[in-house]
C-alpha cells in the first residue's frame, strides 16, 4: 500500500516551506515550478525513447492518471494546470521516469529521488524553493 498524498495538509516539519491549501500553489508561471517541470522533461528527454515507446510512454502515463487521481480532488473537467490535477500528473511522470530508469539500470537523479521522497511520505512537492535546484530534499515547497 502506498501513501500518495495521504499527507496533504498535514503539514509538521517546520524546515522545510509549506503550503497550506490547494489553492496556494503558485502555479506554471511561477519560475521555480516550471524550473521543476522542465527538469522532468529533460530527464524524459535523456532516455531518447524511440517513438513506438513515446506513445507507450503517452498510455502508461494516461493509466497511472487514471489510477492516482482518486487520491486528490482531482477534477476531469479542468485543465491540467489545476493544482490537484497538476500534482497527479507530475506523480505519474515521477513514477514513470523512475521505472525507466531503473529498468535501464540507470542513476536516479537527484531532485528526482528528492521529489519521490516526498510523495512516499503523502505530501506533494509542488514547487523548487528560491534558488534551490531539487536536488536536496529541504529544497521544495511542499503540500
Amino acid at each position: 500500500m502506498n501513501n500518495w498524498f495521504s499527507n496533504i495538509g498535514n503539514n509538521q516539519n517546520s524546515s522545510i516551506e509549506l503550503i497550506e491549501s490547494w489553492d496556494d500553489w503558485l502555479g506554471p508561471e511561477d519560475e521555480f515550478v516550471a524550473q521543476l517541470n522542465d527538469d522532468l522533461l529533460s530527464i524524459y528527454e535523456s532516455l531518447e525513447l524511440e517513438s513506438i515507446q513515446e506513445e507507450q510512454w503517452s498510455a502508461s502515463i494516461n493509466e497511472s492518471i487514471n489510477t492516482l487521481k482518486t487520491y486528490t480532488p482531482f477534477q476531469d473537467d479542468e485543465d491540467a494546470w489545476y493544482g490537484p490535477n497538476h500534482s497527479v500528473t507530475q506523480l505519474a511522470w515521477v513514477i514513470k521516469l523512475v521505472e525507466h530508469l531503473e529498468i535501464r539500470d540507470l542513476k536516479i537523479p537527484a531532485n528526482l529521488a528528492a521529489q519521490m521522497h516526498w510523495y512516499k511520505l503523502g505530501h506533494w512537492p509542488c514547487s523548487y524553493t528560491v534558488g534551490k535546484d531539487g536536488k536536496n530534499i529541504n529544497d521544495y515547497i511542499v503540500y
